[in-house]
């Protein structure tokens, strides 16, 4: 996977606000969602992530889209076995439509559905080098010791999204992703700042509803929450 180099903190902040703009930070689930749009049937995902792809490569970008060290890994652990599930989803799909196709044919009635053979793995191959061009273009945030203590203490204390004997990894991308705004609007950054994640088990009380710990720690550096990608695209007004 060919990502951006990890770069410090104080360096992604300058960058940011160097070049003023919303910025996006996500959640590995937020990049595998884009693969599962088709299984989940959620096609709007595909075609939010083709709009954002547009937006932080326009010139100047309109979009910063920010990740962790700790998502990147994840990426790299999961995107394989993400796009086979989902190719072998379609694969069932497509199997299903020549069913169609047949009983159609033998009462003797026009099909109205086609089902390509190469189309499950080529969508799904599709969809994973979309995921992996959006890559390309993101910021990515070294690992910080400060915030991975804190992680570590959020962890350990439960506090959402850390659970019991579960969620480090959500604990360590959303310390970096606060102490990020904290400083950018320190700095006077005024614009939109929003994490998406559909991990709504770990973060949300209930469906899009945060915990109350952490809408109290988003509030304090003005920090959205969207569990989509559709979603975050209309919250930065893109």
């Amino acid at each position: 996977m060919n990502s951006p180099t990890p770069i410090d903190l104080h360096v992604a902040v300058e960058r940011i606000i160097s070049h003023p703009a919303p910025s996006l930070l996500l959640d590995t689930c937020a990049l595998l969602d884009i693969i599962r749009g088709p299984m989940r049937q959620d096609s709007n995902s595909v075609q939010a992530a083709k709009a954002i792809l547009g937006h932080v490569k326009s010139v100047p970008s309109r979009v910063n889209i920010v990740v962790t060290c700790t998502v990147i890994s994840e990426l790299e652990q999961h995107i394989d076995n993400v796009q086979n599930e989902v190719a072998g989803w379609l694969d069932k799909l497509a199997q299903n439509v020549r069913c169609v196709q047949h009983a159609s044919k033998f009462a003797e009635i026009p099909p109205s559905l086609r089902a390509e053979s190469s189309q499950p793995k080529e969508l799904a191959k599709q969809l994973r080098n979309l995921v992996l061009e959006i890559i390309e273009e993101v910021i990515v945030l070294a690992s910080d010791e400060v915030c991975g203590s804190r992680a570590h203490r959020r962890a350990i204390a439960r506090i959402p999204p850390g659970t019991l004997g579960n969620a480090t990894n959500d604990c360590d991308i959303i310390e970096h992703y606060l102490e990020l705004c904290q400083r950018v609007r320190s700095n006077g950054l005024s614009e939109k700042c929003v994490f998406v994640s559909s991990n709504t088990k770990d973060f949300c009380k209930e469906r899009s509803i945060l915990h109350p710990e952490l809408r109290a720690d988003f509030d304090t550096v003005d920090l959205s929450y969207c569990t989509n990608m559709t979603w975050a695209i209309a919250e930065l007004g893109l």
